[in-house]
């Protein structure tokens, strides 16, 4: 029977990466949706983006990520519609254009999530 050692405890978070991109999303969408610069529709967005990047930022959290491929299976699953409402509003807000303010920095920082949830096999 193999067990498997347990990450020294000065091993870098596979997740860490993901974590700071979820946070930067977050203060950008944050910001966006309190601009009095944006269009209401615009501030909705964000608002939206806000609170679907929390909820990602709490299912990583609680997604175990070990050899188990089970655990892997499981944290896809939690991850899977959340992604999927990140896209959509990527989308929406890209057809927004000159309405919101901060489009440009928000579509990279939805870019970037995606890339490092990815990075993660979870997308």
């Amino acid at each position: 029977m193999s067990t498997q050692s347990p990450a020294p405890p000065d091993a870098a978070d596979p997740k860490q990466a993901a974590y700071d991109a979820l946070n930067d999303l977050l203060a950008q969408s944050t910001a966006a949706a309190n601009n009095k610069d944006n269009t209401k529709q615009a501030r909705d967005a964000a608002f939206s983006l806000r609170t679907a990047t929390a909820a990602q930022l709490d299912a990583l959290d609680q997604a175990k990520f070990t050899g188990n491929t089970v655990d892997l299976q499981a944290a896809e699953e939690a991850m899977s519609p959340g992604m999927k409402q990140l896209q959509e509003l990527q989308t929406q807000i890209e057809a927004l254009g000159n309405e919101l303010k901060e489009a440009t920095s928000i579509l990279t920082g939805i870019d970037k999530v995606i890339a490092e949830l990815g990075g993660l096999g979870l997308v």
